[in-house]
């Protein structure tokens, strides 16, 4: 099988090999990921002609996932290694990441990591957007157990230096109001499954975003349109309450 031009090999026949002659460090080949609900805010360094290699249908690129032993769920059309980071060898031969664990397992890991999670259990990504993803959940490990999913904590670092513009609207919502009532998000809620914008960040409060460090616990949240390295838990949950509708480009971007 092939991988942007290299061969894709099972990790038993060279992931020690490739460990060892990188004495402990491998190479891995960059991970892109498209998204269909976003659109791509052009800082993450690709040439303008690569933003949308796979039509217009799956979306533009906007993430670079780094360290990622999971596939991405992006609907129909997913290649087979999307969002999997892919560890490149010696021969410029592809190893599957996922699989490079699964065969070096505690002689990657260590034993009392392997023995705590029996997989690679985080990954991190830049991710690009030009406007602010919908209002969301970050779920805790109790809360994604009900639907057999792990957590999915996450933190960001929002580097001044890769953010030369801070996108469409540069703020993130976080959390609720201390006065807001069940009542009241449920409704917001059930406006959500009728379709159209809900409003439900009129429950929760802004913050502007600006350089420097930022953490985000399981909440609920809205993502910025900077672009940050995003640390997060290896889950594919997803759960979205809001659709946010930006109706016109914001004066002074082209």
């Amino acid at each position: 099988m092939q991988e942007n031009g290299r061969s894709v090999v099972s990790a038993a026949k060279s992931a020690r090999e490739t460990l060892d002659g990188g004495g402990g460090i491998v190479r891995l080949a960059p991970a892109w990921v498209p998204r269909a609900f976003c659109t791509p805010g052009r800082r993450i360094k690709l040439h303008p002609h690569d933003y949308f290699p796979f039509g217009k249908e799956r979306g533009g690129i906007d993430e670079r996932w780094f360290s990622s032993a999971i596939r991405a769920e992006n609907g129909p059309g997913t290649g087979p290694f999307e969002g999997l980071s892919m560890v490149v060898t010696s021969d410029e031969e592809l190893i599957p990441f996922d699989e490079f664990v699964g065969d070096l397992r505690q002689g990657l890991l260590g034993e009392r990591l392997w023995q705590e999670w029996g997989r690679w259990p985080m990954y991190s990504k830049f991710f690009d957007n030009l406007a602010p993803l919908p209002f969301h959940i970050h779920q805790r490990d109790e809360h994604a157990a009900l639907v057999g999913k792990p957590g999915k904590p996450e933190a960001y670092y929002f580097a001044p230096q890769v953010n030369n513009y801070g996108g469409w609207l540069p703020e993130t919502y976080f959390g609720l109001h201390p006065e807001t009532t069940r009542e009241q998000l449920l409704a917001k809620i059930e406006d959500y499954l009728r379709g159209g914008d809900n409003r439900i960040t009129e429950l929760s409060r802004a913050y502007r975003l600006t350089g420097g460090h930022r953490l985000e616990r399981p909440c609920r949240s809205a993502a910025r349109a900077w672009k940050p390295l995003h640390l997060r838990a290896a889950s594919r949950l997803r759960c979205l309450c809001h659709v946010r509708v930006v109706e016109q480009q914001p004066r002074g971007r082209r």
